[in-house]
């Protein structure tokens, strides 16, 4: 393997790094903080008259946390990770800290409160209100309010600032919810109708449903003017307004002036050496002790190039904590060199239904390839032409198992069938299955033609991560096999998401949950701008048929499907309608999955305490590692 290969021959390398390297930077030991409410640094603060005493910080009933593996910590220190930097790593890094008005509970049966201390459930499931705690501050001190929930609501979802509104906030006649205020701590949200997943589709596709709105009247268009809104998106390198926009309020966290709730904020530019985040002095959680949490001063990424040296770091000791680009591959090596690097490594168990999938965009502009991808035979095809077990003991070191992109075992509404799909190995099928589309041969029988006698050519756009063994390559290389000019292109994260925003790839490939799809439903159905193969459908959707495609046939019933399940209290009705969502992915495989169940592993300093044992689930919903509470771990 290419890139255990690497890792082995910089072994030498790492002994000579780790010989001649001391701590970590801004590690400590116990800090002698007993008794103390506050990070020493903060309190230095309160005593020079720089920030106002913790009573004052904190809201009148902050959350308590009181069970933690270890205990109650210690303040100070920094934890160290690596990333690939904000374009390919900015979602890692948002998972460090992000906080919801609820979160989904540890099981995804429910939602719990955050920000929020209650959500009450009322007139059928109609109108849902948020309850905020009393005294909240942005991370600069500003009071947090319901203006900044209406904020939000109306400057940049009504606005459609940079997203289309959401399909979670129509129900019945495609009629659009309301927020109401009822005071600086209490607002609903009115649906026109039942919406019994309400609660848990707003925590998973809307997440923050606040902005502060101090702050954004500084800088959106419609408070200062378009041209001073360029003048400040030049000023900070920008190449245009929308690009402005969407760094400050929908990837704000990566940007050090915007005023966050998270534990952890930037303090400086994400494309520096080391990017710096530190800990919120107005930070809303305590421990049990009423110490206010986060433990650590704050963690730092280091810009690395590729994930080999992300593993050498590890293994020199240079990382406290690194679960992303830490891969199942990696295992081995990882656990011959613990004491060498002073770390432990954690397995947790993975909710991804499909770890390798191919999606077709079914609103591809070619109509000729829009009319190919449409046929399920061509899905099925893809399916079978790729020998999965082979595929697994090249990639991931056998440590996966071959499967179609489906349910896990043991997860919402498994389908044993589903999972096994057209798995099985059968080139001849596939060559089949493309002659019975009358997919013919050019004369010397090297690739095959569209109905229009152009070469039947493909492009998958992926997400280039270096360093890591690029199971697409092996998977164009059989899809090649069948006549099919099947062509791989990496790029980045950023021009992958701006292409698909667009809705001009061919194929590419997405996160297909495993886990529980009333809670993530994503890779599903069309309710997010998730541009794999439904992005034409949900714009439709969202525009009230101004843009997209209609949809049509099996994808029509799959949204008129999911619409009645989200109307639909829990019981028999409600399960049948979830398990003809599972029957129509099976029949239509849109999403073509061939491994999946591969173990997330992580690395852990073995100076970090409350760290989360072997078997904690990873997975998006839960916004993992965010459910091992980062904001709870602190240096021994």
């Amino acid at each position: 393997m290419r890139r255990m290969c690497f890792v082995l021959a910089m072994l030498l390398v790492v002994t000579m790094l780790a010989t001649a390297g001391g701590e970590a930077e801004g590690t400590t030991g116990r800090s002698g903080d007993a008794g103390q409410l506050e990070a020493p640094v903060l309190a230095s603060m309160v005593a020079a008259g720089e920030l106002p005493p913790l009573e004052a910080r904190l809201p009148s009933n902050p959350m308590i946390i009181d069970d933690m593996p270890d205990g109650v910590g210690s303040f100070g220190g920094t934890i160290n990770k690596t990333w690939l930097g904000p374009s390919n790593d900015r979602w890692g890094m948002a998972k460090n800290s992000e906080e919801f008005l609820v979160m989904i509970s540890q099981d995804g049966s429910d939602v719990v409160p955050n920000i929020a201390h209650d959500l009450e459930i009322l007139d059928g499931s109609r109108r849902f209100r948020f309850h905020l705690r009393e005294g909240l501050r942005w991370s600069d001190g500003d009071d947090f309010t319901t203006e900044d929930v209406l904020f939000f609501w109306e400057e940049i979802v009504l606005a459609e600032l940079t997203r289309p509104v959401n399909p979670v906030f129509f129900t019945g006649d495609n009629e659009l919810a309301r927020v109401e205020v009822i005071d600086d701590y209490t607002f609903d949200i009115v649906q026109a109708e039942p919406y019994y997943n309400f609660p848990i589709e707003f925590t998973m596709q809307i997440r923050e449903f606040f902005y502060p709105a101090h702050y954004g009247r500084t800088i959106l268009p419609a408070f200062i003017g378009e041209d001073a809104a360029l003048q400040s998106a030049q000023a900070e390198g920008f190449a245009n307004l929308e690009q402005y926009l969407a760094a400050k309020t929908y990837y704000f966290w990566v940007e050090s002036d915007v005023p966050s709730m998270r534990a952890f904020v930037p303090v400086n530019d994400s494309n520096d050496a080391i990017f710096r985040t530190e800990r919120n002095p107005y930070y809303w959680k305590v421990d049990r002790d009423g110490r206010q949490l986060p433990y650590v001063d704050g963690i730092s990424y280091r810009l690395v190039e590729d994930v080999e040296t992300i593993v050498l770091a590890a293994i020199a000791g240079e990382i406290d904590f690194q679960d992303r680009r830490i891969e199942a591959q990696d295992f081995t090596i990882l656990m011959e060199n613990r004491d060498r690097g002073d770390y432990d490594v954690i397995r947790w168990v993975s909710s991804n239904g499909s770890d390798t999938n191919i999606v077709l965009n079914q609103a591809v502009p070619d109509p000729v390839l829009r009319e190919i991808f449409a046929d399920v035979r061509f899905r099925r095809a893809l399916s079978v032409a790729v020998d999965r077990q082979e595929l697994v003991d090249l990639v991931e070191d056998g440590l996966a198992s071959p499967r179609q992109a489906s349910i896990l075992p043991g997860g919402a509404y498994y389908s044993e069938s589903w999972e096994r799909a057209y798995t099985q190995y059968d080139p001849d099928l596939a060559n089949r299955l493309l002659d019975e589309m009358g997919l013919e041969w050019d004369a010397n029988r090297e690739w095959r033609l569209r109905p229009d006698g152009e070469v039947l050519e493909v492009v998958m756009t992926i997400q280039t991560i270096p360093g890591i063994v690029n199971p697409y390559e092996i998977i164009e290389d059989y899809i090649r096999r069948l006549g099919v000019r099947w062509i791989v292109r990496p790029v980045d994260r950023s021009l992958r998401e701006d292409l698909l925003e667009r809705r001009e790839h061919e194929a590419t490939h997405t996160d297909f949950q495993g886990w529980n799809f009333v809670v993530r439903p994503t890779a599903y159905v069309p309710v997010q701008p998730d541009g794999t193969w439904h992005g034409a459908y949900y714009d439709y959707i969202t525009s009230d048929g101004a843009s997209g495609i209609e949809p049509e046939g099996d994808v029509a019933e799959l949204i008129e499907v999911w619409d009645e399940l989200g109307r639909t209290p829990i019981g028999p009705q409600r399960d049948a309608l979830a398990e003809r969502v599972v029957e129509l992915h099976e029949e239509n495989l849109w999403v073509v999955g061939y491994y999946g169940g591969k173990p997330v592993i992580s690395v852990f300093s073995n100076r970090l305490g409350n760290r989360p044992p072997d078997g904690l689930i990873h997975t998006d919903p839960l916004r993992s590692p965010l459910n091992a509470r980062p904001f709870i771990w602190y240096f021994k």
